[in-house]
């Protein structure tokens, strides 16, 4: 059975990532049909940001599993030499 806790921490987690995802899907999908003059325009970064940053957080998630899989591998390496 889940704590008050986690309860909370999962609602919190669910309601940035709604807030997120539609956040960037104004930015993406709304916002380019929306005049420059347009004061909204002042609420998001250029869309160049909307290509990049989702590729640098692809790349830094599978560069962290990576690395997590080679520390993995060399410990289990490691501890087998001991054994022996």
């Amino acid at each position: 059975m889940a704590t008050l806790a986690d309860r909370t921490l999962g609602v919190g987690l669910a309601g940035f990532s709604a807030l997120v995802f539609t956040y960037y899907t104004v930015w993406v999908l709304v916002l380019p049909f929306v005049d420059e003059e347009q004061p909204v325009q002042k609420l998001f970064p250029p869309r160049i940001f909307a290509i990049l940053l989702p590729i640098v957080a692809v790349l830094l998630a599978v560069m962290g599993l990576g690395t997590f899989i080679v520390f993995v591998t060399w410990k289990q390496k490691s501890t087998s030499k001991k054994e022996r």
